[in-house]
């Protein structure tokens, strides 16, 4: 077996034993407008995307060297102010779900509830969504492509 048929195998078996999420979960982050809104987004980076791809195929590209050059000059300390930012809210966000989830276990008629059919259903797809809108998120930033987000 290659090292990518284990990899693959790996990711198969995680998908499979996917961690229990409840609606109590998903309720809380879920956003009909900004999921819209994220559509949106995703549709207006792909025409870009498009309008890039036309350039590149193009032979001249002083213009877009020049472009790119000021917008490094422009928007270089603002990246690095967004990246503090974004890490120290992602270190309170994590210490906090992690008391959520301490304190919502230790209620059980909450937990019976949270656990039923059909709250565990539409948390599931809940989750689906923010898997989703991570996933393309995660591609667009590994392809050096901003973040409509």
């Amino acid at each position: 077996m290659t090292s990518h048929e284990i990899m693959r195998e790996k990711y198969l078996n995680a998908q499979l034993t996917k961690p229990k999420t409840t609606i109590l979960d998903q309720i809380h982050s879920y956003n009909y407008n900004e999921n819209n809104y994220l559509v949106k987004q995703l549709t207006e980076e792909l025409k870009q995307q498009k309008k890039l791809n036309a350039m590149l195929k193009m032979e001249n590209n002083k213009k877009e060297i020049e472009t790119i050059e000021n917008f490094v000059s422009n928007h270089e300390k603002d990246v690095i102010e967004q990246l503090n930012n974004l890490e120290e809210i992602s270190d309170q966000l994590k210490n906090i779900c992690e008391e959520n989830s301490k304190l919502e276990n230790e209620k059980e008629e909450l937990h019976e509830l949270l656990y039923s059919d059909k709250y565990t259903e539409l948390a599931n797809s809940m989750r689906k969504i923010k898997k989703v809108k991570n996933d393309i998120l995660y591609f667009l930033e590994k392809q050096g492509i901003h973040s409509p987000l």
